[in-house]
C-alpha cells in the first residue's frame, strides 16, 4: 500500500510510467520486471486535498490512515508513506505489521 501526498502526483506518474516501460529499464540496466503499478494500493481512502488537509496536519493524517489500512490487510503487509514538508523537503517511511 502506498500513501502519498498528492503534491508528489506528477512524480508518481512519471516514475511509474518508467517502471512499466520495458525499454527504460532495459537502458538503465534493470532486469527486473516490475509489471503493473497497483493504483488500487496508492491513497486506497483517497488523499490529503479530496479531504480537507492541503497542508495542515497533512503527515500525520497519512502516517494514522496508512496505519489503520495495514491492520486491516494483517500481519505481513507494508506500506510507503511519503509527505511534503516546506521548502521542497520530503520524508518517507516505510511501516510493516
Amino acid at each position: 500500500m502506498w500513501e502519498i501526498h498528492e503534491a508528489f502526483g506528477a512524480l508518481i506518474v512519471a516514475n511509474v510510467q518508467l517502471l512499466e516501460d520495458p525499454m527504460h529499464l532495459k537502458n538503465v540496466g534493470t532486469l527486473f520486471d516490475f509489471g503493473a503499478f497497483p493504483w488500487d494500493n496508492l491513497n486506497p481512502n483517497d488523499g490529503s486535498i479530496a479531504i480537507g488537509h492541503l497542508f495542515g496536519a497533512t503527515g500525520a493524517r497519512i502516517i494514522s490512515q496508512a496505519i489503520k489500512e495495514l491492520s486491516l490487510l494483517g500481519p505481513g503487509k507494508k506500506a510507503i508513506v511519503s509527505v511534503c514538508a516546506d521548502g521542497g523537503l520530503g520524508t518517507v517511511v516505510l511501516l510493516q505489521t
